[in-house]
């Protein structure tokens, strides 16, 4: 999967995913529930994508494919290990950058299903107590 439209159109056959360009032309950004899950930087000399990752999926990842998946590109350092950056034009095969860009979506559907969570009791309005 090198073909920036199969790429982009992988991320958004997710539910509720969607394209944005929140810093410009690049990258090109896919987002779910407001948050982007894919970053995605066609340059032809330095093609890659950006993704979210738990730390130790994101660990084992650039263990298993040096060189290919990094730490996560123009990220703070303190959040690195929550995301890889994967050059695309190195010799990962289609499957294995499909599951990250699955575990990457699954990521924030789980987060977001957490916050929901979190942030239903805020939700009421004041004086109303369950």
């Amino acid at each position: 999967m090198r073909d920036l439209q199969e790429l982009v159109d992988y991320c958004l056959d997710k539910e509720g995913a969607v394209i944005d360009f929140p810093f410009g032309d690049i990258p090109v950004c896919v987002k779910f529930e407001g948050r982007i899950f894919a970053e995605i930087y066609p340059n032809e000399s330095n093609y890659k994508i950006t993704l979210r990752c738990e730390p130790d999926v994101g660990e084992r990842y650039r263990n298993e494919y040096p060189g290919i998946v990094l730490p996560g590109y123009h990220v703070p350092l303190r959040q690195r290990k929550f995301k890889n950056t994967v050059l695309l034009d190195g010799d990962l095969p289609s499957s294995v950058l499909k599951e990250m860009i699955d575990h990457s979506y699954g990521t924030l559907r789980a987060q977001g299903a957490k916050r929901g969570v979190r942030e239903g009791p805020a939700k009421l309005a004041k004086g109303e107590r369950g």
